[in-house]
């Protein structure tokens, strides 16, 4: 029979374990654009957003739950739509002006020993995994035709510990991953803009821009 101690013990435990923190940080100092929403002049245009996506843990390929795809996705279409350029912004394969085509790939290091470990002592001792997200972006054109390819990416740093509940409130993961995501489309919508790809009449011949936005 157990003793009411270790059930005790056991109930404690659990409590720790569900009052552990968790917060996560974005790497760097992001570059925003000297202007948002964008102007323009030249009329609008609809766009159409295609998102996928890609996850490797420690080298190896992970299944995405859909959930992560359709976050990704809301990040996209929240900056195009704040934007200010387009006249309709759908999602998934419509019939618009314009077509942006973006795959998120994720590159992911945990540390299975302080993972362990945190786990063994109920998350006193900090668990710590870190995300590289590479978003790459294709303008294409009502005829598929391509326009530009742009490349942004980030690092998020993600930490597991007990004194952490103080300060998840103000960076709660999925909170600062959709804040990242948009300010990685906006990057890349204000680029686009800058190259005339997206106002009305300006169609320029393929780019292809790689970009690094810290």
């Amino acid at each position: 029979m157990i003793s009411r101690r270790v059930v005790f013990v056991l109930l404690v435990g659990v409590s720790l374990s569900s009052l552990s923190g968790c917060a996560a940080f974005r790497t760097g100092e992001f570059m925003h654009p000297a202007s948002w929403p964008l102007a323009t002049t030249l009329g609008k245009q609809s766009i159409s957003l295609l998102v996928t996506g890609e996850a490797l843990v420690n080298g190896m390929r992970q299944d995405l739950p859909q959930r992560m795809i359709q976050r990704w996705q809301d990040a996209a279409t929240r900056a195009y739509k704040d934007s200010g350029l387009f006249s309709d912004v759908k999602t998934g394969a419509a019939e618009t002006d314009l077509r942006a085509e973006v795959h998120v790939l994720e590159r992911g290091e945990a540390n299975q020993g302080m993972a362990f470990l945190s786990g063994l002592t109920l998350t006193l001792a900090p668990a710590h995994a870190e995300s590289e997200f590479v978003v790459k972006t294709m303008l294409k054109n009502k005829e598929g035709q391509d326009l530009g390819t742009f490349e942004k990416k980030e690092t998020l740093s993600m930490w597991i510990q007990f004194f952490l509940i103080f300060i998840m409130p103000f960076n709660w993961p999925n909170t600062v991953a959709a804040d990242m995501f948009y300010d990685l489309h906006r990057a890349t919508i204000s680029q686009a803009y800058g190259a005339g790809l997206l106002q009305a009449g300006h169609v320029t011949g393929p780019i292809h821009w790689a970009h690094v936005a810290q």
